[in-house]
């Protein structure tokens, strides 16, 4: 996938706190790879394994914890957390020494299933959007990769199915399924925000840092260059969003936002840095923080948003992100 300039994709492979993190984030991958697939139960070739969350947007912490997916073509694999595959990825949590796995998405999906509920009410009910989306998102495979390519691959071209070489087509699907999600998190967060005995503080602040930007950070290319055909998107779940975000910012040519841009990395590596507080959500509550934090966030906000209303991009692009 080629791009006009490298400016932006070379300011995020020389801030050094970030590679950091993507290295630790590597390594952890590495382990957790060799792990599952030391199980005999993962030698099965028809069922696929990937992590998502911090692992899977390499910006891993001292407290992060794994989200892990388990997705198959095979109808008689699907089961719920009480299938083997789902109790030993549990067993090798916790012998790795992450915290308790978030176990309402935990269970074999089936990739059928997935695609018939795009759009249906059990898209959200049963967690398919999440599944699908994280994937898309922020995944990197742990077992069988090339059965999670395949798997991968069908999803994105069910986006891309009205696609052909006869017209100019627009991935205005895909764009409105992304934005639904940022909407969904948003109302998800909302019902936290009412419930007083659940912490809502750090919930608010991965809203307006690592969720917006994972979300927007691939918005960004299908709105800022044609990406016609699955085979163009594909690359780009490759990336993570960080890097995506680069790749966006690239094509929109214009290297007048780079100080802006690393104005952002720094303020996301504060953001990383407070989700290794334990006590980040009792000191959020003072107005100081308050303060801080709110500037932060409108500075990522407001970066993203001149990237997505770039004159650079089309009007057309524009107004799909409003109407």
């Amino acid at each position: 996938m080629g791009c006009i300039v490298s400016n932006f994709q070379n300011i995020l492979a020389q801030f050094e706190p970030l590679q950091k993190r993507k290295l630790e984030s590597e390594r952890r991958i590495s382990e957790l790879e060799s792990e599952i697939n030391s199980s005999s139960l993962f030698q099965n070739k028809l069922i696929a394994v990937y992590c998502a969350g911090s692992l899977g947007r390499h910006d891993f912490g001292v407290l992060s914890d794994l989200d892990l997916f388990v997705i198959t073509k095979e109808s008689s694999l699907q089961g719920e957390i009480d299938s083997p595959f789902c109790q030993k990825l549990i067993e090798i949590n916790n012998a790795l020494g992450y915290p308790r796995l978030t176990e309402r998405f935990l269970k074999v999906h089936l990739l059928s299933e997935n695609l018939k509920a795009v759009g249906a009410p059990k898209d959200d009910t049963e967690n398919f959007f999440t599944m699908r989306m994280l994937m898309l998102l922020e995944s990197k495979p742990v077992a069988n990769e090339e059965i999670y390519g395949s798997c991968l691959s069908e999803i994105v071209g069910h986006y891309y199915r009205d696609a052909n070489d006869d017209r100019i087509f627009s991935p205005t699907f895909l764009v409105n399924d992304l934005l639904r999600y940022w909407r969904t998190l948003c109302l998800n967060y909302e019902q936290i925000r009412q419930n007083p005995d659940r912490p809502w503080r750090k919930k608010n602040i991965n809203l307006k840092f690592s969720r917006m930007i994972t979300v927007f950070s691939t918005v960004l290319p299908l709105i800022a260059m044609p990406i016609r055909c699955e085979g163009e998107f594909l690359p780009l779940t490759e990336k993570t969003p960080l890097e995506r975000l680069a790749y966006g910012l690239d094509n929109l040519g214009d290297n007048g936002l780079s100080s802006d841009f690393q104005q952002f990395m720094e303020d996301y590596e504060t953001f990383l840095g407070w989700k290794e507080d334990d006590g980040i959500d009792e000191r959020m509550k003072g107005p100081s923080a308050e303060k801080e934090i709110a500037e932060m966030a409108n500075r990522t906000s407001s970066f993203l948003y001149s990237a997505l209303m770039h004159e650079n991009t089309s009007l057309d692009s524009r107004r799909v992100l409003v109407l």
